[in-house]
């Protein structure tokens, strides 16, 4: 199971590293957005900040006590961000990621086989909201990309 969990921690590390140096490229146009209804850069890399703390990282200590709880899909749109500088939301995105890290390397086996229910996606152990995390980058990395593009483009 640990060997299962390692894999993603490092899936998860990578992910964030790109997605990082992509935000940073675009430090200087933080605020840029292709219209009024799209996050900026900004906002994009707070709210990835505050999904690992506020949903990957609680997750998985809720799901570590062995209690069953029950998650909700969790969207943080509605948050006002522009206070928050890209720099320091994506500094606090990866010492949050590496507590994650931290605690997960910290359980049991038994631990490790804990579950919660997810509305969305069922029956969820930690090595899956892992992974859930690790789709919530990559989806926010392709978007990032092509954002980056139109931007350059302009």
């Amino acid at each position: 199971m640990m060997r299962e969990v390692e894999k993603r921690l490092n899936e998860l590390r990578e992910s964030q590293q790109e997605l990082a140096e992509a935000l940073m490229s675009v430090y200087e146009a933080q605020d840029w957005r292709p219209d009024a209804a799209e996050w900026s850069f900004r906002e994009i890399g707070a709210h990835m900040r505050q999904v690992e703390i506020e949903c990957v990282y609680s997750r998985i200590q809720a799901i570590a006590v062995g209690a069953n709880p029950t998650f909700t899909y969790y969207l943080n749109t509605g948050w006002h961000f522009g206070h928050v500088d890209l720099m320091d939301a994506v500094t606090d995105w990866l010492l949050w990621r590496e507590q994650v890290a931290l605690v997960v390397r910290d359980l049991s086996d038994e631990q490790l086989r804990y579950t919660g229910t997810h509305a969305h996606f069922g029956t969820i152990t930690t090595a899956d909201m892992l992974q859930i995390a690790l789709e919530h980058d990559q989806e926010h990395l392709a978007d990032l990309v092509k954002l980056i593009e139109q931007f350059r483009n302009e």
